[in-house]
Parts: structure tokens; C-alpha cells; sequence
């Protein structure tokens, strides 16, 4: 029998028999808790994490979790499983041996024991999952020189499961001169960081699952992130973030300002200078200089850049090889569009039958939806443009608007007329522009079409109803 709470109130729930049952004290009440579904609260009203139970009577079918193409938990149930694992970690781990001195098999049986209880079918997460494991040992163990062995404290008030009969051997380790002395050069390493991320149990992956809320927030306090495209960039500076308690909105830390600013001018000096589609690096990388072996910024502190699903720059390789393909196509004066999940075969839009609002992507790479102009797209019925057949592929637009930072980006050659050499020179021009590089902003892509009235304020709202 365990015991769920429910804000103040304690109810009886009977679980699957268990390996064992670990008996927690708070104050002076006993409490069983089952060690598998303890997890830690959210918040606690101090703001740090404080031991709890689950909040929700969760069914045997929760227990599961998904993993992103990284490795990382994501999902509904990616944070109560990163909470499930940090308590198992720690009730696995004697505190008293060293991360580096566990054998092998038991980090095996971690990941066993993780598998069944989540339902885990592959083993597809588990060299990601056992390097954060041992990360989580050894944080933990900082975490008890720092806020105990440090202040002559013990603790075992809030880590009941914690075996006291180490802890002076644990004392007399990590009060060493040999220990000191690493602990000194770590923490001269560590006071070389000024930028530090704020993220929760699920790190980045977690984040990028927030996007759509914060990103728009973020926007509106500081309009000139607004023309950031870089999808990386725009994780490093949601990580930033601190959650005002007085308005309950996000807002960017002092100290990254400088840094955050100088990201947003370097990626507009690459989209202007063409190095932004070279494939060799991206604004983080100019700004804060070359990843280090083992983590990557904004992706995770476990993966190294080498080891990043698809490649670190995979999505600026692909606008070069594109931008290589497109210009074997300029004598031809087309461009066919190919489906971009399968690079299958010609896609068949269906027609546009009156003016329709959509944001112009930019044509050289579109499965990054690089918005580079606003508009709006004429019937497909209407192919001629400037007394000129319009090339196969390719519909009219009426252009209404152009992103900032954009203007000096290039167009395609049959996009190119006397006046226009590039995007900024499409402003309130009509152009022919490939299908597969517009984004239709209708009803029932709501979601996109308040990007679009986020990103260009300008506009008269009454200009987006669309088709």
C-alpha cells in the first residue's frame, strides 16, 4: 500500500508487488512511498524542488515515455521520468563510492529496471540514458559537499534513503587535499561560464517543446529578436529565460544580453554575406567559437557536436547543396519542387482559385521555412507575368512586405528581372515564385498565421483572412 498526495490530503492506492519499499520521515510522521513512482514537485514555494509524490494517480499505461532523435526524453510524461530516474539514480548509487568506481552490470541493471517499469521496448536511449545517469551521480554528490559537507551539515532529514554509516568516510573524501585541489581547478573552469542556461529536468528537448509559448513572448518584450531564423540560436537564447513572478512572463537575463545581441548581428551579417548557407558553421559558433568534445550548445551537455542526429549544420549543408543543384537549373528557367519527407516524385498542390495571403520562404532551402517576404499569392489560373509565361512550378505573388534582415538575400534566376536582384527589391513587385517556398496563411492554419502577424506588425490584420 502507498500513499499518493493531493495537495494536503494523503489517499491509499495498492500497486503490483515491489522489490522494496523505502520508509521516509517527514517531521515526525511515517509515510511509505513506493521508490519507483517517488518523484520530485515541480516548485515548491521557496522555488527550489522539494521531495514529493506524484500529484496525479497515474495508470500503468502512463508509464511510458518517448525519445526524440537525440536520445532525449520527450512527451507528456518525459518529466515525471526524468524526476523517476534522478530518485532511482541516487537510491541505486551508494554516495559514498565514486561515479567511476560502479561496475558495469550496474549500470545494466539501471537500465533494465528502467526499461520494464517504462515500458522501453528498444534499446535505442540507453547509452544516452546511462551517460546522464552517471552525470546525475556525480551532480549529486557536488550537491551534497556543497550544501552539507561545506556547512557541517548532515542529509538525512531530506534524503531519508540515504545510509548514514558512510557519511563520515564521505566527509573525510571530499575534505582531502586531493579532492580540494581538483574541486579548486573545477571551480575556476566553472567561474568561466557566464552564460548559464535555465532549463528544467528535460533540458533542451524539453524546451524546443515550449517553443511556440515562449519564443512569441520572448518577441514581444524584445522585438529584435524577431529576425532570428536560426533554429539553434533561438534555443541558446530561450535558455535564458527567467520567469518574472510579478507580470508571469518571460524575460531574458541581464547578463546574456550583450551576448544575445551580438548572435542576432552575426546571424544577419551571414545571411548577407552567404556564409549562413555555406554549411561550415552557424551564429553560436562564430559568437562563442568552436563546440568542445562531449556536449554541444543548445543541444545537450552529453552529446558532442559530431555525435548530433543529422549533423550539427546538417540544415545550412543542405541550403548549399540545394544552392548547387538550383544553379545547374538557371538556364532552364525552372524549378521543379520535390516532396521534402520522401524526395519522391512532383507534388500536386491543388489551385489556388482567388488571392490568397502566404509568407514567401526562402526558395534555396525550404525545409527550413526561412521566411524571407510577405504576400499574396494570385489565381494559378493567371500564368502570365510581365508579358511572360510563368515557368512551370511557379505561381504570381503580389509582394507586401519584406522581413528584416532579409533584403539582400538572393532569388532564383527566373524570379530575377531588370529591377529585382534580390529580395528587398520585391517590395509591393509582382514575382513568380516556386510553390513549394509558399506557405498558404488561412483559417485553418491559425497557428502559422499568428507568426505571421507577430513577425511583420506592420500589417492590417484585415489582409490575412484567406482562402
Amino acid at each position: 500500500m502507498v500513499f499518493f498526495s493531493f495537495g494536503k490530503k494523503w489517499v491509499k492506492k495498492r500497486l503490483e508487488p515491489a522489490p522494496f519499499f523505502t520508509k521516509i520521515h517527514k517531521g515526525t510522521k511515517p509515510f511509505e512511498l513506493h521508490p519507483e513512482i517517488l518523484i520530485y514537485s515541480a516548485m515548491s514555494k521557496r522555488g527550489k524542488r522539494g521531495v514529493a509524490s506524484f500529484q496525479k494517480n497515474y495508470k500503468e499505461e502512463d508509464y511510458k515515455v518517448d525519445f526524440d532523435k537525440n536520445n532525449h526524453p520527450v512527451g507528456a510524461m518525459s518529466s515525471p521520468f526524468m524526476s523517476w530516474f534522478g530518485l532511482k539514480v541516487r537510491q541505486t548509487f551508494p554516495y559514498h563510492i565514486d561515479t567511476k568506481d560502479f561496475e558495469r552490470n550496474r549500470w545494466e541493471e539501471l537500465w533494465l529496471d528502467t526499461k520494464r517499469l517504462w515500458n522501453i521496448q528498444t534499446d535505442g536511449a540507453k547509452k544516452f540514458m546511462l551517460k546522464k545517469a552517471k552525470k546525475l551521480c556525480t551532480k549529486f554528490r557536488s550537491r551534497l559537499v556543497i550544501n552539507y559537507v561545506n556547512k557541517g551539515k548532515r542529509p538525512f532529514e531530506k534524503y531519508a534513503y540515504l545510509d548514514p554509516a558512510h557519511w563520515d568516510e564521505f566527509v573525510q573524501k571530499k575534505t582531502s587535499k586531493e579532492f580540494l585541489d581538483i574541486s579548486e581547478k573545477a571551480k575556476a573552469s566553472a567561474g568561466a561560464n557566464t552564460n548559464f542556461s535555465r532549463l528544467g529536468r528535460t533540458g533542451f528537448a524539453g524546451l524546443d517543446a515550449k517553443t511556440d509559448i515562449i519564443w512569441p513572448l520572448l518577441e514581444a518584450k524584445y522585438p529584435y529578436l524577431k529576425t532570428i531564423q536560426d533554429k539553434r540560436a533561438k534555443a541558446w537564447i530561450m535558455s535564458k529565460k527567467i520567469k518574472n513572478p510579478e507580470t508571469n512572463s518571460y524575460e531574458l537575463a541581464p547578463d546574456s544580453h550583450e551576448t544575445i545581441e551580438r548572435l542576432v548581428r552575426t546571424e544577419r551579417e551571414m545571411i548577407e554575406d552567404g556564409s549562413y548557407f555555406a554549411g561550415k558553421d552557424d551564429p553560436i559558433v562564430r559568437v562563442m567559437g568552436r563546440e568542445h568534445g562531449g556536449r554541444t550548445r543548445a543541444v545537450s551537455e552529453l552529446i558532442g557536436s559530431t555525435q548530433v542526429h543529422g549533423g550539427l549544420f546538417n540544415s545550412s549543408k543542405k541550403r548549399a547543396r540545394r544552392c548547387n543543384s538550383l544553379d545547374a537549373n538557371k538556364e532552364r528557367g525552372s524549378v521543379s519542387w520535390v516532396d521534402k519527407n520522401s524526395g519522391g516524385p512532383i507534388i500536386s498542390y491543388p489551385p489556388i482559385e482567388k488571392l490568397t495571403p502566404c509568407e514567401m520562404l526562402f526558395p534555396f532551402q525550404v525545409s527550413d521555412e526561412l521566411t524571407v517576404a510577405i504576400g499574396q499569392i494570385w489565381p494559378t489560373s493567371d500564368r502570365i507575368l510581365h508579358g511572360k509565361l510563368i515557368s512551370e512550378g511557379f505561381v504570381k505573388v503580389q509582394v507586401d512586405n519584406v522581413i528584416e534582415g532579409c533584403e539582400k538575400m538572393p532569388v532564383l534566376e527566373v524570379t530575377k528581372i531588370v529591377d529585382i536582384k534580390c529580395v528587398g527589391d520585391m517590395l509591393h513587385c509582382f514575382v513568380q515564385w516556386p510553390r513549394d517556398a509558399i506557405k498558404i496563411v488561412n483559417k485553418e492554419t491559425s497557428i502559422r498565421s499568428v507568426s505571421f502577424l507577430r513577425t511583420n506588425p506592420r500589417l492590417d490584420s484585415s489582409s490575412h483572412t484567406g482562402a
